[in-house]
């Protein structure tokens, strides 16, 4: 029973672990059982919006975020309905035409006015060529091209703003994979901005299994490509 409980796949140690191997502490187990109750809502409902972001991560952008914010978004969903409404505007990019779609559906339901939600694929989902440079408080990397986005986008955060890149724990057998990249880019970016790069490994609203985040601050301005 133990072993049924706690197993997880063949990526995980254990459903305790992300798939870096870090442990969640005993503190978060309580976690994975609001976890579940947030997938059977959404499952019957569809609400609530919650990122699917580590709860951790949940409540940092919490304290970052205010109705003067201005966030990037790659890669789109509960997230921006719940970054919406938490900032003055959302510029979110997806690149599946099915999820679009339905996401679009989702938007003009709740007529959330101030969602920017645009398709692009090909270089122009990552390009980040229509805004200007520190432009945005927060940019999300959760989509496609993680590392190429990152590669583009930082110079459009302003001094002072957030970077967040989703599921940093994985493609651990790929070494030179897409992730693996935006993680090197990532920790390369934090060594110009002389700021921390921080890790969450946790579970979040709807996953009964942790995953890593990775936060950072742009505390200068660099010239980092």
């Amino acid at each position: 029973m133990f072993e049924k409980v706690l197993g997880c796949d063949n990526l995980r140690r254990s459903r305790l672990h992300d798939e870096k191997g870090n442990r969640v502490s005993i503190f978060q187990l309580k976690e994975l059982g609001v976890a579940g109750v947030v997938r059977i809502s959404q499952a019957l409902t569809g609400r609530p919006y919650l990122p699917w972001v580590p709860f951790a991560v949940i409540r940092e952008l919490k304290l970052i975020l205010n109705k003067e914010s201005h966030i990037l978004e790659y890669g789109s969903g509960r997230s921006t309905i719940w970054l919406a409404k938490r900032s003055h505007s959302v510029i979110s990019i997806e690149g599946y035409q099915p999820w679009y779609e339905k996401v679009s559906t989702i938007l003009r339901k709740l007529n959330l006015q101030n969602v920017d939600y645009r398709f692009l694929t090909g270089d122009e989902y990552s390009l980040a060529s229509d805004f200007a440079d520190e432009t945005f408080d927060l940019i999300v990397v959760d989509g496609n091209s993680r590392s190429k986005c990152l590669e583009n986008a930082h110079r459009k955060l302003k001094v002072g703003g957030y970077l967040y890149l989703d599921n940093s724990d994985t493609d651990m057998a790929i070494p030179d994979g897409d992730m693996r990249l935006a993680e090197a880019k990532m920790r390369k970016l934090a060594e110009e901005w002389s700021a921390p790069l921080k890790f969450y490994t946790g579970y979040s609203p709807g996953s009964l299994h942790p995953h890593q985040g990775a936060l950072l601050q742009k505390l200068i301005n660099s010239s980092v490509h």
